[in-house]
């Protein structure tokens, strides 16, 4: 541990973490930041076939667990990570960056995250190649039946990933549950199954705000997905995105289903 993380394990290679509870101190439980830790778990350097099962984090300030990068065949499976208490008001106006429930730093191959529950943050999960050396991508991550609930995005996907999220439960997600910036990188990503439903309270701002899949890059497969009462549109696909190809999915309720910046575009 050090000032920042509640742990640091650098080189988790073939280790196995589970059953950890971290919380803020109980005198302060329910009065914000007071009494709050900042970070939870920093996996520096290499991290193969590492197994992490069972590890819940409350009242964090800053990161839930970053990965460094690189690494293999990694499991994350059955966590609940819930921001601070004063970030659940702060994320619906775009506050609080900094909170993070999960953060892939780059080159991360073939991890899984399942079963997984994030809550009172900015974003639920970061997938990007910001902190690794030479910004290698991250490659092939899996994310199956994942819950969120007020964020304000749930996953948000900044380098050429292959993600691949299945079975999604969110609601009360200000901005969008998937985000796609629009930065020159290209993820191809597909969304199967689940549920998506909007915050009634979200005013849109012309940025994708209060939809459920916003793309600006790469290329976006939904299929079997229901968006609900989105006050802008369930799905938005933006100039600099290749593509979005939807099938088989129901929208209710949203001010519209899919807006294209061209028709081409969305399929």
């Amino acid at each position: 541990s050090n000032g920042t993380w509640a742990f640091v394990i650098n080189a988790c290679n073939r280790c196995l973490v589970q059953n950890i509870i971290v919380r803020q101190n109980p005198a302060y439980e329910g009065l914000g930041y007071n009494g709050s830790f900042a970070g939870g778990f920093y996996f520096m350097g290499f991290t193969d076939t590492a197994s992490i099962h069972n590890v819940h984090l409350f009242s964090f300030r800053q990161i839930g667990m970053l990965f460094q990068g690189p690494g293999y065949t990694s499991w994350l499976r059955g966590c609940r990570f819930y921001g601070a208490f004063w970030t659940a008001m702060n994320m619906r106006i775009g506050t609080d960056p900094g909170k993070i429930g999960v953060k892939l730093g780059g080159n991360m191959r073939w991890l899984r995250i399942t079963d997984i529950n994030l809550a009172n943050l900015y974003y639920g999960i970061v997938i990007s190649d910001d902190i690794i050396p030479g910004g290698t991508s991250n490659h092939y991550i899996a994310i199956t039946n994942p819950g969120f609930t007020t964020c304000h995005q749930a996953i948000m996907i900044n380098d050429h990933a292959h993600v691949d999220i299945s079975d999604i439960a969110a609601a009360y997600i200000a901005h969008s549950t998937i985000y796609i910036p629009p930065n020159g990188k290209n993820p191809f990503v597909t969304i199967t199954g689940g549920i998506i439903d909007g915050d009634p309270a979200c005013v849109p701002d012309g940025s994708g705000m209060c939809s459920g899949i916003v793309t600006n890059a790469g290329v976006v497969q939904v299929d079997g997905v229901r968006i609900l009462y989105m006050t802008n549109a369930a799905i938005v696909n933006g100039a600099t995105a290749a593509a979005s190809i939807v099938s088989r999915s129901y929208f209710q309720a949203c001010s519209r289903s899919i807006q294209c910046a061209a028709a081409q575009q969305c399929l």
